[in-house]
C-alpha cells in the first residue's frame, strides 16, 4: 500500500513536471528550460523524456525529450548523448510539413533545429548533420520503406553531402532506374554535382560516368532531341522540382554543355554524311 502510495506520489511529482517545462518553454524559451531542468536528478529527467516522447494527449515531443536526455549528460554522458540521438532521429522522421516539394527543406531543417537547441549552439556540424540524417537513412531501409528512404537520400544529397557520396550515389540510383525521362537528366545533375563536391577516387568515377552520359546523348540523339532534353534540365534548375533543385549558379555551364553536346551531334551528321556519299561514290565507280 506505501509503495503503491509512493509510485502515485512520484507520477504527480513528474506530471507537475511536466507541466511546468512545458510552461517554461513556451513562456520563455528552451534556453530558460535548460535552467530549469538542471536543477532535476537524473530519475526525473529520464522520467520525463520518456513523457515528452510518448505523450499521447499532448503528441509526441522529441525535441523536449532530447532536451530532458542532454541535462542528464553529468549524471551519465554515454546514456546522454544515446538517449538525444536516439530522439534526434524521431524527431527528423516525424511529420516535417509542409507538401512534398517542400519535403527535402524541411526534414534537413529539423535536423538543424534540434542540434542547435539540444547541443545550445549556433554553429552547425555538418558532419554530425550528414551522420544523423544517414542513421534515418538506414532505418527506413531496415524498415524496407524505400520510398522514404530514396526521400532521405534526396535530403543528404542536397543539404548534407560533405564528400560527394551521397550525390554520387543518389546519380547511381537515377541512372539505374531510368524509368522516366527526366531519370537521364537527374542522373547527369547528381554525377556533375558529386564531380564538384568530391576529392577522392569518387571524383573520377563521377566525371566519367557524366561523359558518358554525354557521349550517348551525343551519339543517339537528334539535335532536336538533345534541345528538348537539355531545355527540361534548364528549366528545372530555374523551378525545382523533387528530382532537380534550383541551382541557377550552374545554368551556364549547362547552357556550355547542351551547345557542345549539339556540337558532336553535328559533327557525327557530317561525318555520317560524307560516309554515306563516299559510299555511293564507290558503288557508282564499281558499276562503271
Amino acid at each position: 500500500m506505501n509503495e503503491q502510495k509512493t509510485n502515485e506520489k512520484r507520477n504527480e511529482t513528474i506530471a507537475s513536471l511536466y507541466d511546468e517545462v512545458k510552461a517554461v518553454s513556451q513562456r520563455e524559451g528552451y534556453s530558460s528550460t535548460f535552467a530549469f531542468l538542471r536543477q532535476l536528478n537524473e530519475k526525473q529527467l529520464m522520467e520525463l523524456s520518456y513523457m515528452f516522447a510518448k505523450n499521447k494527449n499532448d503528441g509526441c515531443d522529441y525535441l523536449q525529450a532530447g532536451i530532458c536526455c542532454r541535462c542528464v549528460q553529468p549524471y551519465d554522458a554515454e546514456k546522454s548523448e544515446n538517449m538525444l540521438k536516439y530522439y534526434w532521429s524521431k524527431y527528423i522522421m516525424s511529420d516535417a510539413g509542409g507538401s512534398e516539394f517542400d519535403l527535402f527543406k524541411n526534414v534537413y531543417t529539423r535536423a538543424v533545429e534540434y542540434y542547435c537547441t539540444v547541443y545550445e549552439t549556433q554553429q552547425v556540424d555538418a558532419e554530425q548533420i550528414e551522420y544523423q540524417l544517414q542513421l534515418c537513412y538506414y532505418t527506413y531501409r531496415s524498415r524496407e520503406q524505400w520510398d522514404c528512404a530514396f526521400k532521405m537520400k534526396q535530403v543528404l544529397a542536397r543539404y548534407a553531402d560533405t564528400s560527394g557520396y551521397w550525390q554520387f550515389s543518389l546519380a547511381e540510383e537515377y541512372f539505374n532506374k531510368e524509368t522516366e525521362s527526366n531519370d537521364l537528366a537527374a542522373a547527369l545533375y547528381w554525377y556533375d554535382k558529386a564531380y564538384d563536391k568530391a576529392a577522392d577516387a569518387r571524383k573520377s568515377g563521377a566525371a566519367q560516368s557524366r561523359d558518358d552520359i554525354l557521349d550517348h546523348l551525343a551519339w543517339n540523339l537528334t539535335e532536336s532531341d538533345c534541345e528538348t532534353f537539355f531545355h527540361s534540365l534548364l528549366e528545372q534548375l530555374d523551378v525545382g522540382n523533387g528530382d532537380i533543385p534550383i541551382d541557377i549558379k550552374k545554368k551556364k555551364y549547362w547552357v556550355k554543355v547542351r551547345d557542345n553536346t549539339i556540337k558532336k551531334i553535328k559533327q557525327r551528321n557530317e561525318i555520317s554524311l560524307t560516309d554515306m556519299r563516299e559510299s555511293t561514290s564507290e558503288s557508282a565507280t564499281q558499276q562503271e
